[in-house]
C-alpha cells in the first residue's frame, strides 16, 4: 500500500499532507476519506484512493447496489482526473473499470 501511496503522489503532487497519507492506510472505507478530501480541497490522489474503495466494494455487494457503487466509483475518478490532468494513468483505470463492469 505504501508503495501505491508514494507512486500517485509522485504523479499528482496536489497537498497531501500527513492526515491525508494516514487515511489512505487506515482502513477500506471509501467513506473515511471524506473529512480528508474535504480538509484537502481538489486532492486527485484521495479521490482516486476513494474510487479505488467504492470499485472494490462492487463485487460484494448486492446485485440492486452494484450500479450505485460504480457510479461513485467514476464520479471520484472523474474527480481525481479533474485534480490531476497529468497522471495519465486514470484514462487506464477508466477503461478498465468499464471493461471489468459487470453487465
Amino acid at each position: 500500500r505504501h508503495s501505491h501511496t508514494k507512486h500517485v503522489l509522485r504523479a499528482c503532487p496536489y497537498p497531501a499532507g500527513t492526515n491525508s497519507i494516514l487515511a489512505l492506510v487506515a482502513d477500506d472505507e471509501p467513506d473515511s476519506l471524506t473529512p480528508h478530501i474535504e480538509s484537502h480541497a481538489n486532492n486527485g490522489l484521495l479521490y482516486l484512493e476513494q474510487s479505488r474503495r467504492w470499485y472494490r466494494n462492487i463485487e460484494a455487494a448486492p446485485a440492486r447496489e452494484r450500479p450505485v457503487l460504480y457510479s461513485l466509483a467514476m464520479d471520484s475518478l472523474d474527480k481525481a482526473a479533474a485534480a490531476c490532468p497529468d497522471y495519465q494513468r486514470i484514462d487506464e483505470i477508466r477503461v478498465a473499470y468499464t471493461q471489468l463492469q459487470a453487465p
